[in-house]
């Protein structure tokens, strides 16, 4: 209760807070990032594992080209709910 006014406090979720992500939304961000891995023909033979924390997306692997890491950073911030794309994609080296 607010005595200065006679009214309950506002609690913290009435003042606008947003609650935090929950590991649900964490695995569904993952899964949004790893099917548009899917529908990218210069990542099919990539080996990027996708991991997802509170909107930050950490990109784990082998990519057979430069260019095809750079579409993986890509199709990862183009996904809805992503906040940070952490690279730590290595490209494969030529034989």
């Amino acid at each position: 209760m607010n005595a200065a006014i006679g009214a309950p406090a506002p609690d913290a979720a009435a003042a606008g807070d947003v609650p935090p992500p929950s590991s649900a939304d964490d695995e569904a961000l993952t899964s949004r990032v790893q099917a548009r891995f899917g529908e990218d023909a210069s990542l099919k033979t990539a080996t990027i594992t996708v991991t997802a924390k509170d909107g930050v997306v950490l990109l784990d692997g082998l990519a057979p080209t430069a260019a095809a890491k750079q579409q993986a950073i890509s199709a990862a911030r183009g996904t809805d709910g992503v906040v940070q794309v952490i690279d730590r994609i290595t490209v494969a080296r030529s034989r």
